[in-house]
């Protein structure tokens, strides 16, 4: 995957609502560094560089499926970072559809919480229980200059589509209208906030001296 790379910057975009703040100026700037994603981000406009998807087949399965299906064309040159161990994921990023799907293996057992770790061998950790950090294990490998954080907002359960008319026509499910509304308060903090994610961040970027430039709130 290394030789997918493009800029030598990289920009990790969250689903904060964060993003809906931003300004076509600061979209221009973000449009000229690797853009990575993950989880539902595709319910954005923006068409990321590298995508690692997580599906929740009883919470957006269905949306995920109908929107990559809608988005095919313009996500075929996305480059997929896919649990190898998760089949359901190939049953909707589907072979037929795109070329650039890349599998991995999780390391058992998963990681604690801390970040003082290099990544190595051809597997990934998981801290925290967190898809951040298997992008930031994976993303360390590719030699960025630096990392920016934009929408990755840990503090907050809600979503840059949380009560936003721009994307009533999508229909998203009260299910993933905010963090897990089924199981708290929209206006709690978002779970990876309570395994402690935004300390992770700072140890893993210190102790592998990545240039980090984070914008967590």
């Amino acid at each position: 995957i290394t030789t997918r790379k493009k800029n030598k910057n990289a920009t990790i975009l969250g689903c904060g609502p964060s993003v809906a703040e931003l300004s076509s100026s600061d979209w221009t700037k973000i449009k000229t560094t690797d853009m990575w994603t993950l989880n539902n981000w595709m319910i954005h406009d923006v068409t990321p560089d590298f995508y690692h998807l997580e599906i929740k087949p009883h919470r957006n399965g269905p949306l995920i499926a109908k929107i990559i299906e809608d988005k095919k064309e313009a996500y075929k040159n996305v480059n997929w970072i896919l649990n190898a161990e998760r089949p359901h994921l190939l049953e909707t990023v589907k072979e037929e559809w795109f070329d650039n799907i890349y599998l991995y293996e999780s390391e058992k057992p998963y990681r604690g919480n801390d970040g003082l770790y290099t990544p190595s061998g051809d597997k990934v950790k998981v801290s925290c229980l967190a898809s951040m950090t298997i992008v930031l294990d994976i993303i360390q490998r590719m030699g960025y200059e630096k990392i920016y954080f934009c929408g990755v907002d840990l503090y907050c359960s809600e979503y840059f589509w949380t009560g936003n008319s721009d994307y009533k026509h999508l229909n998203i499910p009260s299910i993933i209208e905010t963090c897990k509304p089924d199981e708290r308060n929209p206006k709690a903090v978002h779970a990876t906030q309570e395994r402690n994610i935004a300390n992770f961040v700072k140890e893993f970027g210190e102790y592998n001296n990545l240039n980090f430039v984070i914008n967590i709130i």
